[in-house]
């Protein structure tokens, strides 16, 4: 009986090269792709209702090992055509959705056996090229993955890195130039998270400038590393100030404790840590009052000595 030579037509339609589609996509993509061949015997016929065992396995090239092997036992159709979907076979070794499709440049393996001997033909080795998703998954490049899916077991780290983008748009397609994040909605607002005090407090080095909502306080907080007293700052509102300052006419009042400049620990009801007081109108001055009760405007002449004028008392 003459020995059969299997020939097999290639024709790989890859509908998901995953080693560009994780480096560039958000989305979850079909987690496998579809493979054809058509099985001929030696004289190029088609081998039509043919029981067949493939074996694939999928190497990464920077490592020079297999990092995922399967089987599948299927039966040629009426064509002598074998169409099945890689990913979705007998795992031998390792699992489909474990291989980190970031770091290198995969090969496809392929053997065969027709006889049911469990005895594997090389068919050829072939690496994984440029298909739609990955096309389409190009012009999302500055978009760098850390720790990303399968490759790492701890929290993804997303980051936007280019020389020729400036700026990212979210729900529009013209971010402002002057912003490096721009949010555009008409019925949907930015949720910063949400913490308690103590929480909060155990941030690990907080960054200057770190925004949080106090669920305590219910108020807006961020981190002043002033690197002299760094501390979390509550954002005021118009209410938080009209219970310190209090308002009369044109004027403003504050009546529970010390004012300070350039001071946070005022020890009299004003005073002035750092610089000048200046007056300029040379009318006014500065108004004490005498132990018996009359008023005095201290100004100055024009050699500098003081002078005194009594006025009526404010």
């Amino acid at each position: 009986m003459k020995r059969k030579m299997i020939v097999i037509a290639l024709s790989i339609m890859i509908l998901s090269a995953f080693n560009s589609i994780a480096q560039s996509l958000l989305i979850d993509p079909p987690q496998a792709f579809n493979y054809q061949a058509i099985l001929r015997n030696n004289m190029g016929s088609p081998m039509p209702n043919q029981n067949v065992s493939l074996k694939f396995s999928i190497i990464d090239s920077s490592a020079g090992q297999t990092v995922y092997i399967e089987k599948f036992d299927t039966v040629t159709n009426s064509f002598g055509l074998i169409t099945i979907e890689i990913g979705r076979g007998l795992p031998i070794y390792n699992n489909f959705d474990s291989i980190c499709w970031i770091y290198s440049n995969y090969y496809l393996k392929t053997e065969i056996d027709t006889t049911g001997s469990g005895t594997y033909t090389l068919m050829g080795i072939s690496q994984f090229v440029s298909v739609p998703y990955a096309m389409y998954a190009k012009y999302a490049g500055p978009w760098q993955f850390y720790n990303f899916g399968p490759c790492e077991h701890t929290p993804s780290v997303i980051s936007f890195v280019g020389t020729h983008w400036s700026c990212v748009g979210i729900g529009t397609i013209s971010p402002d130039p002057s912003a490096i994040l721009d949010l555009s909605s008409s019925d949907q607002g930015l949720l910063v998270p949400r913490l308690t005090t103590l929480q909060m407090n155990n941030i690990i080095s907080p960054g200057r400038g770190l925004i949080i909502y106090n669920l305590d306080s219910q108020k807006l907080c961020y981190y002043s590393n002033n690197y002299i007293n760094p501390h979390w700052e509550t954002v005021a509102n118009m209410n938080d100030l009209q219970n310190i300052w209090q308002t009369n006419g044109n004027g403003i009042n504050y009546s529970s404790g010390n004012v300070g400049i350039g001071t946070s620990t005022p020890h009299t009801p004003l005073q002035v840590s750092t610089g000048d007081v200046y007056i300029e109108n040379i009318g006014s001055g500065v108004i004490m009052k005498s132990p018996n009760g009359n008023c005095w405007r201290m100004t100055v002449n024009n050699t500098g000595s003081p002078v005194f004028t009594q006025i009526t008392c404010p």
